[in-house]
């Protein structure tokens, strides 16, 4: 599934499809070859003016990260009818594809690396966000302790008959082991992936 230009999204998640938390467009489901299964689409007219689908680096999408929203990886479609424009931090296209939901963050940065090094060119920014979350030390109890001191504003974390329950507005999580099917200790990683590659974001200096 290796896919030119993979990039973030915030969309807004419905029982009937996703949307784009500003505009308000549905995006509508087809069938793209270069993934072989169905998925969500959306095309514009023209890039004509601000026209045109945006896809960003991380730091960029996060910001549209509504109520309800979630990220998503997405790419231009490789349908040779699709214009795009690239910069360093993203692109604008008459037609973009959701490639699927952007964590585990992990996943993601290992498909841009992938791709890029399978010969599909990826967005500046993005593939050194990519480079330096895959290369961050391993995580350990002291760490935890930091990033959720450091996140403690925005983060609720509770210790409930020695699991973890999680809840972050920022990401719509808000999950037990029991309700999401996952053990705690895995919502709880999930989390703190997100907040660490916020703090990349950061430091990141394409960004």
């Amino acid at each position: 599934m290796m896919v030119s230009y993979i990039a973030f999204k915030a969309l807004q998640v419905e029982e009937d499809g996703l949307y784009s938390p500003v505009e308000g467009t549905r995006w509508d489901i087809a069938y793209v070859p270069a993934l072989g299964r169905m998925t969500y689409a959306l095309r514009a007219p023209s890039l004509e003016g601000k026209g045109g689908i945006y896809g960003a680096t991380y730091r960029e999408a996060k910001k549209y990260l509504f109520k309800g929203c979630c990220l998503f990886l997405v790419a231009p479609s490789p349908d040779p009818d699709t214009e795009t424009e690239l910069g360093t931090h993203g692109w604008r296209t008459t037609c973009a594809i959701v490639i699927g939901k952007a964590a585990p963050m992990r996943e993601a940065a290992r498909l841009v690396l992938a791709s890029h090094q399978a010969g599909y060119p990826q967005v500046e920014g993005i593939l050194a966000w990519a480079r330096a979350f895959t290369q961050r030390p391993p995580w350990t109890a002291e760490k935890v302790r930091r990033v959720l001191a450091h996140h403690a504003p925005r983060l609720g974390v509770a210790k409930v008959f020695d699991k973890w329950v999680v809840f972050d507005e920022s990401i719509g999580l808000a999950q037990s082991g029991r309700r999401c099917g996952k053990r705690p200790r895995d919502v709880l990683a999930e989390v703190l992936e997100y907040h660490e590659a916020m703090e990349l974001g950061v430091i990141d200096h394409h960004e």
